[in-house]
């Protein structure tokens, strides 16, 4: 679901990892920061697919 790296002397080091659990219904989701995004951006620009 998410995943934080830093970038130092030329290589990425990972700083944290986070997992979530399926979800039966795509259209419904806010399982991670990104799910948050997808699903309030439209209202926010008031447009479709703004998340993409």
């Amino acid at each position: 679901m998410r995943s934080v790296y830093s970038f130092a002397d030329g290589r990425f080091t990972l700083l944290d990892r986070a997992f979530s659990q399926p979800h039966n219904q795509p259209d419904v989701f806010v399982q991670s920061e990104a799910g948050l995004y997808d699903n309030v951006s439209p209202y926010v620009f008031r447009a479709e697919h703004t998340a993409s």
